[in-house]
């Protein structure tokens, strides 16, 4: 499977790293349970689309958001008003 990439606000062009989705949804107060599904559901999300573009952070972030809304609503909220500080 070739590498999924992810287009950043920035404009700037990453690799995807599961790890990513995971941290933010544990900062919100997912369980590690809830990251580990989540961030599996939105690889197997971003495989399907099948496109040659890589995927926006926008558009990742706003997938976690409806999927961790389903199981933890309160996490939901929290990952919200979540928003890493530029590194």
């Amino acid at each position: 499977m070739a590498e999924l990439k992810v287009l950043k606000t920035t404009g700037k062009i990453e690799d995807f790293q599961c790890t990513k989705v995971i941290n933010g949804i544990l900062k919100a107060g997912g369980t590690p349970d809830q990251a580990e599904e989540i961030s599996h559901k939105i690889t197997d999300w971003i495989v399907q689309k099948r496109s040659p573009k890589p995927t926006k952070t926008t558009e990742i972030r706003e997938k976690v958001l409806q999927l961790l809304k389903e199981v933890n609503p309160q996490a939901g909220e929290t990952f919200v008003n979540y928003r890493k500080t530029p590194s």
